[in-house]
């Protein structure tokens, strides 16, 4: 369990309406961004190669940024919403009753009363299923980083076109922003048909998404792969030991 703040992934993460200027300082003073009709972003880096998002309350097209250096083989996929339980505004405030700010994360995680406030705006989805709270970071720039996210199954991005809970974004809305990030135009309109995402009262959109980088995956077919020949290769030793 992460019980610490990690400084880089705050800075991963940004949504912008425009983009002027990225500093890699996670200081709001530092950033000079301006934000237009952004949704605000919860999100957990699941491993250096994985994040998970969930944006709340989408209502226009917007570009994500993404500040990892760019490279092609970055993906986004739009997870069929949610990828797990939301539990209810009222059974996420009862369950504070284990939440307490972690030694040295003073500056940087969120207090109860945020928590509960976050909560109450819809930009919290979930606390986790165990009866320790992992970090919860204080709101910045409308990005609020979550370590109670799900990681989900290794394979949940695999097979787009084929797995019907998952959509990937057409390469072509991924482009290079700021000399060197990634970042990836998101249309609700588009990529929340089929409920796909989970539409609001107010006609906004709650929106999941996994961006992940696809040459990891081989490294899960090696893995496969070795455990079967394994298997097979036990089980072979084993027969014939039984017929001899």
């Amino acid at each position: 369990m992460n019980t610490m703040i990690k400084r880089t992934s705050l800075v991963f993460i940004c949504l912008v309406g425009i983009v002027l200027f990225f500093k890699t300082n996670i200081n709001a003073e530092d950033k000079t961004i301006l934000y237009l009709n952004n949704p605000v972003t919860e999100f957990k880096q699941i491993n250096p190669t994985k994040y998970r998002l969930r944006f709340h309350q989408a209502k226009e097209a917007f570009p994500f940024v993404f500040s990892e250096s760019y490279h092609d083989e970055w993906r986004a996929y739009v997870i069929r919403y949610p990828a797990g339980n939301i539990p209810a505004k009222d059974k996420l405030v009862a369950h504070l009753s284990n939440y307490s700010i972690i030694a040295g994360n003073e500056d940087d995680q969120a207090s109860k009363e945020a928590v509960i406030d976050y909560i109450n705006k819809g930009w919290l989805s979930t606390l986790g299923n165990s009866n320790i709270i992992d970090f919860v970071s204080k709101n910045i720039q409308d990005t609020i980083q979550n370590d109670n996210l799900p990681n989900g199954p290794f394979y949940e991005t695999w097979l787009p076109g084929t797995n019907k809970n998952i959509i990937q974004i057409p390469k072509i809305k991924h482009t290079k922003i700021n000399g060197y990030a990634n970042s990836w135009l998101i249309e609700p309109n588009d990529i929340c048909q089929n409920n796909f995402c989970k539409k609001n009262l107010d006609g906004s959109y709650e929106i999941e998404i996994i961006i992940e980088f696809w040459r990891h995956r081989f490294f899960y077919f090696g893995g496969i792969i070795s455990i079967t020949a394994f298997v097979i290769l036990a089980v072979v030793m084993i027969w014939r030991r039984i017929l001899s």
